[in-house]
Formats: C-alpha cells, sequence, structure tokens
C-alpha cells in the first residue's frame, strides 16, 4: 500500500516518534483490558480472570499499536463502551487500513453473539447429521449415510450395518466423510476415494478407523467450474453471513469466496486456504488473505486473478442462505458456507450457528456491521455488564 502517493514524505524523526507512540499504547491498551477485563473474560466461554485476559492477549502482544490519534477515535467510536485496540491493530497490520469501525473481538464474542444466538441449543442443532430434517428443501450434497449415537442410519433415518454402509460407498467413486459435531477449521473431514489398490468402501473403512462420535458420509461434489477453476482440489465455498432482524426480515452481513491450497479437500481458512472478499454488488474484491496475513491478488497456485473474476450462481446462494436463515430462529446471527455444483445449483455444506469467526471477513470486507455497526452494539449490550454499559443505561434515562 502506497501511503505517500502524494510526494509528500514522513521525516524520521516522525517515524520514530510515531513508533515509539504505537509500543506505548500497546502496553497501554493491555492494561486497560486488565482493568476492564470482563470484555474479555466471555470469549473461551469460560470464567472471567486475570489468567484468561492474559492468554488471550499474549497473542497480540507483537502486533503493533496505533497512534494516539487513531485510538482516540476508537474509544469517540464505541463510547460509553470500554473496547480494546486489539482487533482494530491486527486488521491495521494485516491490511494496513483503519476504521474505528472495525468490530472488537471480544465484543463479538463475549456478547454479541450470545446476545443474537441460543448457545446452550446450538450444539445439537449444528450437528450435520441432522441437517436432513433441520433444512427441509434446503439443496445439500447427498446424505449416503450417517452414524449417530452408534448407530449408522439411512438418509431417512433408518438402522443399518456397517457392512451395507460400505455397499453403499463402493457404488461411488469418492465419497465425503465428515464428523457431524465438534468439527471446525476442516478438521475430521476426509475424502475416500476408489483408487487401483482399494475400493471406495475400504477407503472408507480405513477413514472410519480415524474418526469417533457422529459422522455423515455424503456423495463428493462435482463443482461448477467456476468455482473449481480457483482451486479444483478442494470444495470451495461463499461463506455468508446474514442477521434475522426484529422485524422479521433476513439481512445479508457480509460475504467472501473461501478456497483452498494445493490437493486439500477443504476449503477452510485455519486449513491453509484463502480468503477473498465479495462487495455488497456481488463482486469479488482483489485482495486476498491466508491465516497468517499473508496478501496476494491471484492464487498461488493457479494463478488466477480475483478481480473481475466471475462468481457463479452468488446470487442464488444468497437466496439459499435468507431462505434457510428462519428455520433456526433461535440463531439471528449465521455464517453459512455454500458451494455451487456443477449445475449451477447452490448447496449447503455447513451452518455456523455461534462463534462465526469475523477475523477474516473483517480483513476482507472491513467492518462487519458496517453502517449498523453502533445500532448493533446499543442492541446487544443495552442490559449487558459490558464495560460502559451501566453508563449508558443512565444516559437512556
Amino acid at each position: 500500500m502506497n501511503l505517500h502517493c502524494n510526494g509528500t514524505r514522513q521525516s524520521g524523526f516522525k517515524k520514530a516518534v510515531t513508533g515509539f507512540e504505537q509500543k506505548v499504547n500497546v502496553l497501554s491498551d493491555l492494561l486497560y483490558a486488565v482493568r476492564n477485563r470482563k470484555m474479555l473474560g466471555r470469549i473461551s466461554f469460560g470464567p472471567v480472570s486475570i489468567s484468561t485476559v492474559l492468554n488471550h492477549l499474549r497473542n497480540y502482544m507483537a502486533t503493533p499499536g496505533l497512534t494516539r490519534r487513531e485510538v482516540k477515535q476508537i474509544r469517540a467510536y464505541y463510547a460509553p463502551y470500554k473496547v480494546s485496540t486489539l482487533s482494530h491493530r491486527k486488521v491495521k497490520a494485516v491490511t494496513g487500513r483503519f476504521s474505528p469501525a472495525y468490530l472488537p473481538e471480544e465484543m463479538f464474542y463475549g456478547y454479541i453473539d450470545p446476545y443474537f444466538n441460543n448457545r446452550s441449543r446450538a450444539k445439537g442443532l449444528e450437528n450435520k447429521a441432522l441437517f436432513d430434517r433441520l433444512y427441509p428443501g434446503i439443496p445439500m450434497p447427498k446424505t449416503i449415510a450417517c452414524r449417530i449415537n452408534g448407530y449408522w442410519l439411512s438418509p431417512d433415518y433408518q438402522v443399518l450395518t456397517l457392512d451395507e454402509v460400505l455397499s453403499l460407498a463402493n457404488a461411488e467413486e469418492a465419497v465425503f466423510v465428515k464428523k457431524a459435531d465438534n468439527s471446525y477449521g476442516g478438521l475430521g473431514v476426509v475424502k475416500a476415494s476408489r483408487s487401483a489398490n482399494a475400493s471406495t468402501g475400504e477407503a472408507l473403512s480405513k477413514a472410519l478407523s480415524e474418526l469417533t462420535g457422529d459422522i455423515i458420509l455424503q456423495m463428493s461434489v462435482r463443482q461448477h467450474a467456476g468455482l473449481a477453476k480457483f482451486n479444483p482440489s478442494s470444495v470451495n465455498t461463499y461463506r455468508i453471513a446474514t442477521l434475522l432482524t426484529a422485524e422479521g426480515k433476513v439481512r445479508v452481513v457480509m460475504a467472501m469466496l473461501r478456497v483452498g491450497m494445493g490437493d486439500k479437500a477443504v476449503d477452510n481458512f485455519s486449513s491453509g486456504g484463502i480468503v477473498v472478499g465479495i462487495d455488497p454488488h456481488g463482486r469479488l474484491r482483489s485482495t486476498g488473505y491466508d491465516m497468517k496475513g499473508n496478501s496476494t491478488t491471484e492464487h498461488p497456485l493457479t494463478g488466477i486473478c480475483y478481480a473481475g473474476a466471475s462468481l457463479p450462481s452468488f446470487d442464488r446462494a444468497v437466496k439459499l442462505a435468507k431462505r434457510a436463515h428462519p428455520m433456526l430462529p433461535d440463531f439471528r446471527l449465521v455464517f453459512w458456507d455454500i458451494t455451487v455444483a456443477e449445475d449451477g445449483e447452490p448447496q449447503l455444506i455447513e451452518a455456523n450457528l455461534i462463534a462465526g469467526g469475523i477475523d477474516s471477513l473483517q480483513w476482507v470486507n472491513g467492518p462487519l456491521f458496517g453502517r449498523m455497526t453502533r445500532a448493533i452494539v446499543r442492541e446487544a449490550l443495552a442490559d449487558s455488564d459490558f464495560p460502559g454499559a451501566s453508563e449508558n443505561r443512565r444516559k437512556r434515562r
């Protein structure tokens, strides 16, 4: 990013002052967060304690600070709520961009997400083995069988033997085996394929020996060429965040494209994948990022340029997310992963009902809620114990 395109130059003294100021602000931010540690205590779904705060903050200590002016802008934007500037620093370190409206992660995970979503019900309803029942009429990869509580079941939930399951798998060139619950970041996803040395069933049997708990077995998705061109080995998806408003409308908050790397079958950010923002008009943005914060304007392996690349059936994927969301009204903020089959039909891969990752979305698109940020914060934190909330309640009276 060219910060001095107008030809002006920053003096060495000014750079040194700015650098010192940023380092001081890292330490002051740490002290500020410790004093207001309630804002950080819920990130890990655990009790509020100084050790919890320090464990979270140590990952940010190497991240450059902000200028005094930027810190003031953040404090003023979120006043009277007392937020840290850690998320803002992380975004700026990765992208070079600054806005006071970036949503602090501690505020999102600790307060906004649990306000919008019923966490006590999420564990069972995020189980992929139940998706056929939870989302009737929503297209998704065809289920071959699922294992729930140790029982193998058919797509219509009739008991099968393991031999019957392996026989069904043998009819396919490849199948996807997925942990149905407690899975994240592409962990517990295995592609079992027929080879010269083994049948699909034999490959599946080997994969099952390494997976415990509930499992879903699905047919392999033949994705649209417009998605496969980015990386053909992975099932690439749109991550679409939607908000069910108080008026009962479904609003798209933000979207991005997730693309895998190398020969991996998954596109997850934490598994080495790349994310690229999608603008409100459904156009792919120009810059993508990996989990380490490395930026690229084209896929490192396929060389496909992001800017201007067509996105197949993105508008239909948005409609799918909007149609599916009211089916689970206990969750007002949902992060959907949707791919597109070769015939152009969007298919639901996963519904992230709680704690959807916001760091990558903010890297590629900007502040999560954009112009809605202040209204969202006021609604979600009005009756909370977030630092500064009591002051806000006094002002409302």
